[in-house]
């Protein structure tokens, strides 16, 4: 199969493109796990901090969690196991 030097170039182009969405992609994955670790360490951090509260005070405090805080909780508990 002969290729013309303009079918060349735009195979070389794509592949090229192929390979920068490919490095986005795994860049982008490792600011997420980054980000997802920073949280798990912030979250253990408010466990200890709940942990030493009297009960009423974290009675007070799961009354006021937000729906979207429950959700991230889940989705990083899912993300660490």
């Amino acid at each position: 199969m002969n290729m013309t030097l303009e079918q060349i170039k735009e195979k070389k182009w794509l592949l090229k493109l192929e390979e920068i969405d490919k490095n986005t992609t795994l860049a982008q994955a490792d600011q997420i796990t980054k980000k997802m670790s920073d949280l798990k360490e912030e979250i253990k951090e408010i466990h200890a901090m709940f942990e030493k509260m009297e009960t009423q005070d974290q009675i007070t405090v799961l009354k006021n969690i937000k729906p979207q805080t429950v959700a991230l909780i889940q989705a990083l508990i899912l993300f660490s196991s």
